[in-house]
């Protein structure tokens, strides 16, 4: 898997309380930040990550099985 680790957002940042924007096609910058949040999920040892939770305005969440 690629993508980078990117810092899990602290309470109280405002990303966590902004609407999300809309996306109209899923591109490679989407891609890419599909990569990335399965690299931070994992690099943290999580099982579910939300696109605002690493500083992201895309909605999208993911979860994996333990």
């Amino acid at each position: 898997m690629s993508g980078q680790v990117r810092p899990i957002t602290l309470v109280g940042t405002p990303v966590l309380h902004q609407p999300c924007r809309t996306v109209e096609n899923f591109d490679a910058a989407l891609a890419e930040l599909a990569d990335d949040m399965f690299a931070s999920m994992y690099a943290a040892e999580g099982v579910g990550l939300a696109a605002n939770q690493i500083g992201s305005s895309f909605p999208g969440a993911l979860l994996r099985e333990r």
